[in-house]
């Protein structure tokens, strides 16, 4: 009886056993798989990718795809679309002057990029210059800036040696040398006048080293400047505001007489650059060369033209006097004696030592002849008659309404603050 008793209970035991293993065995429902998942073997795998947003991979020089999405064989692709600094094909750089090309490369093309500021574009490099920029709102040689050269010592003349050149470099020095080179047609004359100790023409009397000579009749004894009141006019104005250390040497060489002058040329120094004819200017300095006279020779050139075109009624062919170059004008001459004559001459050296017309005038009064500005082109602003002149200007304003310009006397003239705050005499 016990082994029969034993043995019922080692079969339900068995029974009950296999009751729970059974019970285990029971299906299980299957799990739920998000989005961008895929059911296998009860478990939930994801999908490499179901849209492009699932392939950012953070960096703006590529476009991210998902290609086959949402599929076990979706993968990411990454195409790069722009430079390695995040610029558009094509596009310019933020720095300046890279370019991203068709390549997806950064390449140098300062051409369309511009460069960064202390550089200039030179065959589409940028290169290290000195001084000599454009100004940007005019595009005229007289835009050359000096301001780069400006060491803010009143006594000295800032200057810039071949500006806006990679070998451009700075000068600054209390004393500067300027050349004046005279040239005549073979058929100039000079007007003549008596006096009461004989007969003066005008070549006598503009090469007077005084700075200036008497003439007219006994009654009515005139004072006509020359070339040498240049000097001590630049010399006594810096003095006037004050700065004492000045040197200003002249050196007049001619009159050398042009026998080959280009008569087609004669207009080839306008105010515009559309009219502008480069033919004139090299032609002067190529007699400049064959005297023996180069830009290095002299801080500044000024080239005086001797035309009696009053005389011989030659305005038709009248060239505009005008800075040429940085260190070199043209001045064209009449030959007839005048107290002004030399004023031509005052007023384009000034733009030599860095003054613009500009600042001073107002283009309203006839192709040549300018109105002063009323802020900065008069001595004393705001206060009619004006009694003097600035020499950027060279009229003297005796009313604003209406209007009445008068062209100034040479001993008019002075510097004005605008052009003594360019000349560093006073503080800006």
């Amino acid at each position: 009886m016990e082994n029969e008793c034993h043995l019922k209970k080692e079969i339900i035991i068995v029974l009950l056993l296999i009751i729970i293993i059974l019970s285990g065995c029971q299906d299980e429902p299957e799990p739920i798989c998000g989005n961008c998942q895929y059911l296998e073997d009860r478990q939930c795998f994801d999908y490499a990718c179901c849209s492009d947003s699932d392939c950012d991979d953070n960096n703006v020089i590529t476009r991210d795809a998902c290609l086959n999405p949402s599929s076990k064989i979706a993968n990411c692709q990454h195409y790069k679309e722009r430079c390695n600094d995040g610029t558009q094909k094509n596009q310019c750089s933020e720095t300046k002057s890279l370019l991203c090309n068709n390549d997806l490369q950064l390449v140098e093309s300062c051409f369309r990029c511009g460069c960064p500021e202390g550089l200039r574009c030179h065959y589409d490099k940028c290169e290290k210059i000195e001084c000599g920029f454009h100004v940007a709102a005019d595009k005229d040689s007289e835009s050359y800036t000096k301001s780069r050269c400006k060491d803010n010592k009143p006594e000295t003349f800032d200057n810039c040696i071949n500006p806006g050149k990679p070998e451009s470099y700075c000068v600054n020095k209390n004393n500067i040398k300027i050349g004046i080179i005279e040239f005549e047609r073979p058929d100039t004359q000079y007007q003549s006048t008596t006096t009461c100790e004989g007969e003066n023409d005008f070549k006598e009397l503009f090469h007077d080293k005084k700075g200036y000579a008497s003439y007219a009749s006994c009654q009515y004894p005139l004072k006509m400047y020359s070339l040498y009141y240049l000097d001590d006019f630049i010399i006594q104005e810096a003095k006037r505001y004050g700065v004492e250390n000045i040197n200003v040497e002249l050196d007049v060489k001619g009159v050398y007489v042009l026998n080959d002058i280009p008569e087609d040329k004669l207009k080839a120094i306008p105010r515009t650059d559309a009219e502008y004819d480069i033919t004139l200017v090299e032609y002067f300095k190529r007699k400049l060369v064959e005297h023996g006279i180069t830009k290095e020779s002299y801080d500044y050139i000024v080239i005086v033209f001797y035309d009696d075109w009053i005389s011989k009624k030659r305005t038709s062919d009248l060239f505009t006097s005008k800075m040429v170059e940085t260190w070199l004008v043209l001045v064209d001459m009449s030959t007839h004696i005048r107290s002004e004559a030399v004023e031509d001459i005052l007023h384009e050296t000034f733009h030599l030592l860095g003054q613009h017309n500009e600042l001073y005038e107002t283009p309203s009064y006839g192709a040549l002849a300018s109105g002063c500005n009323l802020d900065k082109g008069v001595p004393k602003p705001g206060v009619f008659p004006q009694k003097q002149a600035c020499v950027m200007c060279g009229f003297r304003v005796e009313s604003v309404d209406p209007p009445k310009y008068i062209s100034a006397q040479i001993d008019e003239l002075m510097v004005c603050e605008a052009s003594a705050e360019a000349l560093g005499w006073v503080d800006g």
